[in-house]
């Protein structure tokens, strides 16, 4: 599956060649907690304020691999996180009118033992990081489980692959004007994913968000600002100690450094999703995103990024982004 993602990526960048004048609409990274016991949720993800145009679309095809390494033992609560997770997922965008568009958002979901564990052991004693209990465990094995009040709530040993949950949204451009964009976006997450995978929640969730875009940031044409908070109800499931509330967010700094090149800073946040004292899923989690965006033409863009954990334990170790961008 990711093999093959890659070669569809390859030969539409191969496409689109030759280059030309740098995108209009330069967005935030399209990431989110890829935790496995949360990305099951498909929260909704950083975004521009600024709605595409009427009779026009946009796909992304955005792959992502997360390397999880944790585990925690508290209050007859006990959590392993030790594997890596791949999310590659298709968002296709339409603009109805001037004020209006549609989303949906496909992701396919995949956990394995993964190949980043040596790297990750490796980057950390360069930088002189702690590896946690990495050293004592075995190298690219799955094992995401977690245990309470004594009966077990999930144990996934195997790989395992399919369809995640679905996300549609509707976007309702509230204010508009040359560097400044106010957007309400709400939509539904449906549970099209097996939940005993942890590829899907289970539930069907609704949420809704307001989204900031301001360009020309603090008085530099180059800055890009974008912001957002929203909220989800999540809704009836039979997974263990799902809380009916989560509230969401991401603030975004974009540099267009050159025509063609962007660089890119971000947080994303959300509170737990979860009834638990563990910090994998029951703490406010938090994660920051480097990276940039590079102009493959006047409608074609190009994200790189490297996602890290800032609140120990909520997110995974480490993500690496790729994310094709494409206007019709």
């Amino acid at each position: 599956m990711n093999s093959k993602l890659y070669g569809l990526m390859v030969s539409t960048l191969a496409i689109v060649i030759p280059f030309g004048a740098f995108s209009d609409i330069v967005e935030p990274f399209n990431t989110s907690n890829l935790n496995p016991f949360v990305q099951t949720h498909n929260l909704p993800s950083a975004r521009s304020a600024q709605v595409i145009e009427r009779n026009t679309w946009q796909f992304r095809l955005t792959s992502e691999v997360a390397n999880n390494f944790t585990s925690s033992d508290q209050n007859r609560e006990t959590i392993k996180i030790d594997g890596e997770t791949w999310r590659n997922q298709l968002t296709i965008n339409y603009g109805m009118s001037e004020r209006f568009e549609v989303s949906i958002a496909i992701p396919y979901v995949v956990h394995d033992g993964g190949t980043f564990d040596g790297f990750i052991e490796g980057w950390h004693k360069t930088f002189g990081l702690p590896n946690g209990n990495r050293n004592s465990t075995e190298r690219d094995q799955l094992l995401y489980q977690w245990q309470a009040d004594g009966s077990m709530g999930y144990n996934l040993s195997n790989k395992a692959q399919g369809l995640g949950d679905v996300r549609l949204q509707l976007a309702l451009q509230l204010y508009k004007e040359a560097n400044r964009h106010i957007t309400l976006i709400s939509g539904a997450k449906l549970s099209t994913g097996d939940a005993d995978l942890l590829l899907g929640s289970d539930s069907n969730d609704i949420f809704a968000g307001i989204y900031l875009s301001q360009h020309n940031f603090l008085g530099k044409s180059s800055l890009t600002f974008h912001g957002s908070i929203g909220g989800v109800r999540l809704g009836d499931s039979h997974l263990t100690r799902v809380k009916d509330w989560a509230g969401y967010g991401s603030l975004s700094l974009i540099w267009k450094r050159w025509q063609s090149v962007a660089l890119k800073t971000q947080l994303d946040f959300h509170t737990a999703l979860y009834k638990s004292r563990l910090s994998e899923l029951g703490k406010f989690s938090g994660q920051l995103s480097v990276g940039g965006t590079i102009a493959i033409n006047k409608k074609m863009s190009l994200d790189i990024g490297v996602v890290e954990d800032i609140i120990t334990d909520t997110s995974p170790d480490v993500v690496f982004h790729l994310s094709i961008r494409r206007h019709f």
